[in-house]
């Protein structure tokens, strides 16, 4: 009985030192909003700080970014309805070394909560292997990407589209380094498909200058016109957005 106690005991230590150092290697192990959630019970959780983490994902070296646009955390970050848009989480600095393990992207409403964007109006896609929808996220209609692997990588690709337009929605990201306590980074973004600013600017129409245009034969030639006839209605130019 000693014998098998024992091994017990090992088995027991062996697999509280494989989460320390492999927690959740195949997906993000919660889809909850906010950062990594400050329990003892969470593989990640660094109970010798008051301040969970290590801080936003530049601390790592890491940006987000939209069709090579990066998105910033102080602002509202404008995107097209209906325009699908390469997502990348990348190194800040070109040859930089910085290097993570997992991730989880999550979509949710600004109040915390996946459930008050329309089904459907969120579609992401992973660009390859590396990274998949989150089984318990996607459970929960929350538009949803994670790690497959606690390989190490240096960029994190995936595809993201607002197929109605969504007023304003918050994009949680989450980088854990390593299978440490507290080594992991969080920046939550806020974005918008509302069309006074876009991420990629549409293109936009400008009026010619009628000033500057030589006139035609036919003006020259034709007789004078009255000021009643020479008042015609006023051109409108509009700027044109690429909305659904």
């Amino acid at each position: 009985m000693k014998f098998l106690g024992h091994i017990a005991i090992s088995l027991l230590v062996q697999w509280s030192l494989l989460l320390e150092t492999s927690a959740y290697p195949f997906q993000a192990g919660h889809c909850d909003a906010g950062p990594i959630p400050s329990s003892p019970s969470n593989p990640h959780y660094d109970s010798g700080g008051s301040q969970p983490g290590l801080g936003a994902l530049e601390n790592a070296g890491f940006k987000v970014t939209f069709n090579g646009v990066e998105l910033d955390t102080t602002q509202t970050n404008y995107i097209n309805p209906g325009e699908t848009y390469d997502v990348a989480i990348e190194p800040i600095l070109p040859n930089s070394s910085s290097t993570f393990k997992g991730l989880l992207v999550r979509a949710e409403n600004t109040e915390g909560g996946g459930s008050e964007i329309p089904v459907g109006a969120i579609a992401v896609a992973p660009a390859d292997s590396s990274i998949k929808k989150h089984p318990t996220c996607e459970d929960n209609s929350i538009p949803s990407v994670t790690h497959t692997s606690r390989d190490v990588k240096t960029t994190a690709q995936f595809t993201f589209m607002t197929t109605v337009i969504v007023p304003e929605f918050r994009l949680d990201v989450t980088l854990v380094e390593s299978g440490q306590r507290g080594i992991w980074y969080y920046d939550l973004f806020t974005l918008s498909t509302a069309p006074s600013e876009t991420i990629s600017p549409a293109p936009t129409s400008t009026p010619p200058n009628d000033d500057t245009a030589p006139p035609s034969a036919s003006d020259e030639a034709a007789p004078s016109a009255s000021p009643s006839e020479r008042c015609g209605p006023e051109a409108l130019w509009f700027v044109v957005y690429d909305v659904l």
